[in-house]
């Protein structure tokens, strides 16, 4: 017994796990009491009595810990140990316990779990406790509980968590642009293909309308013009109807070839005036004008005026709406530190938000004439500026 016993104490104090000789043997008593009481599930009485399992752990008594322990928990000595106890209890101390109570009540082999608890200095340790449940009654007046630090491995699984959580960040991201650089791709497979198409419907269209408009002057030039004739209607709407098939070819052909800017230095505000005075807006739009930039750019002023007269004919149809409550169009010119702004702005009906999300692609419109390029040229105009 002496050589187990001398054995044992050396494998109790040079071992580098923190083991803690413990005396439950009153904690067996009062679960036994509670048996005999009729308590049948222990956990929903402890649940339902906290103080209850508070009173029964104050009924260990830590008898010795090793000196990995001390090491562990920052005590000087053995005495600085057993008399401060309570300050190394953890945030789930008590859970912990009633899991442990638990395990004694269902006589298993084993009992493990996670815990945490607090060095006297105030640090947060993370371990593993575990401990074999005794087979007799005796057992529990001297049981070691071992205390496995895991605080840097909960360190480390916290960071692969972090690192897993940003990974997936990083994988969505590049699928997003992934996606968009496909979108991209697709959009350019379909311009190619306007592009070629917009070439042979120019050839093929011309002509005919070229033809079909001589033809109607000549209609036109044989009538008697002393008196209105029924067909000035018809001539009128056809020679309209002519000239907006020569707008749509117009603005495909400006689509699909990318001039060079013809820039020249520009007093802006001026010439955001004179192109306004050159729109003719409906009487119940009240346009308000505040040009304060005082800035002189280079510009291309046909290509700016284009986008200029697009977003104003825009706002025109928003206010214009029957379901439209405002009638004001605001423009107004800014200076932003080193850049100017140029706002053009309506309380009209606004967009949608499939509009929104779709206003900038090529052949897409919400109006019945036109073929949805406006807007997208408009774009391409600010952003080859």
């Amino acid at each position: 017994m002496q050589v187990s016993e001398r054995r044992f104490r050396e494998l109790f104090e040079n071992t580098e796990v923190s083991i803690w000789d413990e005396d439950i043997s009153d904690v067996f008593t009062a679960l036994e009491s509670l048996r005999q009481k009729g308590v049948t599930d222990l956990r929903q009485h402890l649940e339902n009595n906290r103080q209850s399992a508070w009173d029964i752990a104050a009924m260990v008594k830590v008898i010795q810990v090793n000196e990995a322990t001390l090491k562990l928990f920052g005590a000087k000595s053995h005495d600085e140990m057993l008399t401060q106890i309570e300050k190394t209890l953890g945030p789930n101390t008590i859970e912990v316990f009633i899991d442990e109570l638990c395990a004694i009540w269902d006589k298993q082999r084993i009992f493990r779990s996670e815990a945490s608890y607090t060095t006297l200095d105030g640090k947060e340790l993370n371990a593993i406790v575990s401990f074999h449940i005794p087979e007799t009654p005796e057992g529990f007046s001297s049981l070691p509980v071992c205390i496995a630090d895991i605080t840097d491995l909960k360190r480390a699984e916290e960071e692969l968590v972090k690192y897993h959580d940003q990974l997936e960040i990083l994988v969505e991201d590049r699928t997003a642009k992934l996606k968009e650089a496909q979108s991209e791709l697709l959009q350019r497979e379909r311009l190619a293909t306007l592009g070629r198409l917009t070439a042979t419907v120019s050839h093929e269209l011309r002509n005919p309308l070229g033809t079909i408009q001589t033809a109607l002057c000549s209609i036109a030039g044989s009538l008697d013009r002393s008196k209105p004739h029924p067909v000035d209607r018809s001539l009128e709407l056809a020679e309209r109807s002519i000239n907006r098939c020569v707008n749509i070819i117009e603005e495909l052909n400006n689509y699909t070839r990318v001039k060079k800017l013809e820039l020249s230095k520009t007093p802006i505000d001026e010439w955001v005036k004179t192109l306004l005075d050159e729109q003719s807006l409906p009487e119940e739009i009240l346009c308000e004008v505040n040009l304060t930039s005082g800035v002189r750019a280079s510009i291309d002023r046909e290509k700016l005026r284009q986008v200029m007269v697009n977003l104003i004919t825009n706002a025109e149809h928003a206010l214009m709406d029957e379901r439209s409550k405002g009638k004001k169009l605001q423009v107004s010119t800014n200076l932003l530190d080193s850049q100017y702004e140029i706002c053009v702005y309506d309380d009209g009906i606004g967009m949608s938000d499939e509009t929104s999300k779709k206003m900038f692609e090529p052949l897409y419109s919400t109006k019945g004439f036109g073929v949805g390029l406006g807007m997208v040229i408009a774009k391409a105009i600010i952003e080859q500026h």
